[in-house]
């Protein structure tokens, strides 16, 4: 049994005096599942904060709690029973939506949010799931020299090769290829190593006769019918070397039930390996140099029999047009607020990258606040000076499609269409400066 699928639970009521078991619970779980003190700590902490916040909002409710060891950190799951509670504390955002007493109300679910490394909220039907998630620590890569080398002899590509392959790949990556170009966890390549061991991740290795290493990519399913995949990166002059990966990428892709394969970070030896352009996303330095443009390209593996997904009526003629351009069926259903119930506070999860200058936005739950909280999100985080500000809608829920007239409202702009990219197809909305 890997640490990926082991678990253990309990069933608690919401009550301020099961608090210690719920600690003893995630604290020697944590511990269990590799977590060194520190970081078993912060989780435990945020386990004690989120139960004291329903002790509060549904006293003497069940709650079951789940602490996990996935393969790259340790869950904390609360499943329990509620209508309507108010979850916006978890919003990076919560101190500037809040009075002080309603803080004071909130403030351990603020803690929860902040003491750990991630969460996720989702409701079903009269049920509601939050999970809370602390990384494992990993050891950063020093990069290798950015030298490519020959090729010594015929390469061959190695699926899910050991783990000084897979570091030792990632170690060059971030010697060659610029900062844009080369996804975070490269830098801490035993947590490559783990999402791939863990199945969570694919890995092709191209090495040559001499057992020389010469280039590598790597993708992940975004949803059950996509991967995003990243490269390829050649450690050599040979052009075979990324075709060689590529092909075998496709291959090996192409015997599972995904439909599309499209790029989340391509480089320049993707070129002329039979992808279609997709979209083109700029991207700002953080250091003021001058913006780069990032080509996201798109392949489709087998036939695609159309689907239906909302749209806010803004937004449809993007959708046509696109879908158009990629000859795809879609029947595209307008949909915007009217006037429906939705619960008070809408919770955005938001993914920061400062190396990239990259905030990523997802919305969690509907509100009535909508537009108010993508406003307050927005400013605080061009107040923080991150200039790549992204904004996924899934068009799978008519909710979340309906954003796209605040998003559009407000200066975002659809930068690209990924078919199949979640439940249904997605949209990545990028903020543009207004024009000085």
């Amino acid at each position: 049994m890997t640490a990926s699928c082991q678990s253990v639970s309990i069933t608690v009521p919401a009550d301020a005096v099961w608090v210690s078991l719920a600690q003893m619970a995630a604290e020697n779980g944590a511990g269990v599942f590799g977590l060194p003190s520190a970081k078993a700590l912060r989780l435990t902490m945020g386990v004690e904060e989120l139960l004291l916040y329903l002790a509060q909002t549904i006293p003497g409710q069940d709650v079951r709690i789940t602490i996990s060891g996935r393969s790259t950190h340790v869950a904390a799951e609360f499943e329990f029973a509620s209508e309507g509670m108010d979850l916006s504390a978890l919003n990076i955002t919560s101190g500037a939506a809040h009075d002080e007493d309603d803080i004071f109300v909130s403030m351990p679910l603020l803690l929860a949010s902040r003491m750990t490394d991630g969460f996720s909220v989702e409701r079903m039907g009269e049920r509601t799931r939050i999970a809370l998630r602390v990384d494992r620590v990993y050891q950063e890569v020093d990069p290798s020299p950015a030298v490519r080398g020959a090729v010594r002899g015929a390469v061959s590509v190695i699926p899910a090769p050991e783990a000084a392959v897979m570091v030792d790949a990632c170690a060059r990556v971030c010697g060659l290829y610029p900062v844009h170009l080369v996804p975070v966890w490269f830098r801490t390549p035993g947590k490559v190593v783990n999402m791939v061991d863990s199945g969570e991740m694919g890995f092709l290795a191209a090495v040559d006769e001499s057992g020389a290493t010469c280039g590598m990519v790597c993708w992940e399913a975004p949803s059950k019918e996509s991967v995003a995949f990243y490269g390829p990166y050649s450690f050599t002059e040979s052009p075979a070397v990324s075709r060689l990966l590529v092909e075998e990428l496709v291959r090996t892709v192409g015997r599972t039930s995904v439909k599309v394969v499209f790029s989340h970070i391509a480089t320049e030896d993707l070129s002329g390996h039979g992808f279609e352009p997709l979209a083109r996303v700029t991207y700002y330095a953080a250091t003021g140099e001058a913006p780069c443009v990032l080509p996201i390209w798109y392949r489709h593996l087998r036939e695609d029999f159309g689907a239906s997904v909302w749209a806010h009526p803004d937004l449809v003629p993007f959708l046509e047009e696109r879908y158009d351009e990629l000859v795809l069926m879609r029947d595209i259903r307008p949909t915007s607020g009217m006037g429906e119930r939705a619960s008070d506070a809408s919770v955005f999860s938001t993914r920061l990258t400062r190396e990239l200058n990259e905030a990523v936005l997802r919305p969690m739950l509907n509100g009535i606040d909508n537009a108010e909280n993508l406003a307050r999100h927005l400013a605080a985080l061009r107040k923080e000076g991150f200039q790549n500000i992204f904004f996924q809608v899934d068009l799978s829920s008519g909710w979340q499609a309906a954003l796209g007239g605040d998003l559009l409202a407000m200066g975002f702009t659809p930068a690209m269409l990924l078919p199949h990219g979640g439940q249904s197809d997605v949209v990545m909305f990028q903020y543009v400066e207004p024009a000085a």
